[in-house]
């Protein structure tokens, strides 16, 4: 990624905000799997650090928004988007289809494995598309760790395994690119 190009720096700062919501969603999957006193502890544990990392991001994509984008970035964008919303588009049929087909079977405890691989897979197009390495370690942390998460006897843990791996992938990765932009560009008044 090019630190200096505007472009560059709107597309961190709305990677970040959709890591941040979507490993939250994670997050809360694996919480709300718990019952009682539990459920209430890790909804509690969930809460802070998404609020947080949520409103961090949000302030990111607020300060960026109004930066200009230089006209070869413009161009770029345009020949791509139509590859970025395809694929978009696949991963969310891929989930939709595959989360059908193992509710219906009764395998719940496969859903975040299975989920993982999907995103995973979604971020090696995403790294071309955008230049951007980062994407390849993204989703290679995703399809292995969901891969191997395979290896915990079917139950409860693999579930909750699977969803904080999820989780706290998409959170790392979001917190990777915050303090960048934080200091890559000047704060509003």
């Amino acid at each position: 990624m090019d630190k200096d190009s505007p472009f560059q720096l709107k597309l961190a700062a709305r990677s970040t905000l959709i890591g941040a919501f979507f490993g939250a969603g994670w997050m809360y999957w694996a919480a709300f799997s718990f019952s009682g006193n539990m459920r209430l502890l890790w909804l509690a544990a969930v809460t802070l650090p998404a609020i947080g990392l949520l409103l961090w991001a949000g302030s990111c994509v607020r300060r960026t928004r109004h930066l200009i984008s230089a006209p070869d970035d413009i161009q770029r964008w345009q020949r791509v988007r139509k590859f970025y919303w395809l694929d978009v588009l696949l991963e969310w049929g891929l989930i939709a289809f595959a989360a059908s087909f193992l509710a219906m079977r009764g395998h719940f405890d496969l859903l975040p494995a299975t989920c993982g691989v999907i995103i995973g897979l979604h971020y090696v197009p995403l790294a071309s598309i955008f230049r951007a390495s980062r994407y390849y370690w993204i989703g290679g942390i995703l399809v292995t760790g969901s891969l191997l998460s395979l290896l915990i006897p079917p139950a409860h843990l693999r579930y909750v395994a699977g969803c904080c791996l999820n989780g706290l992938t998409l959170w790392i990765g979001a917190l990777t690119l915050l303090p960048r932009l934080r200091h890559t560009f000047p704060k509003t008044p």
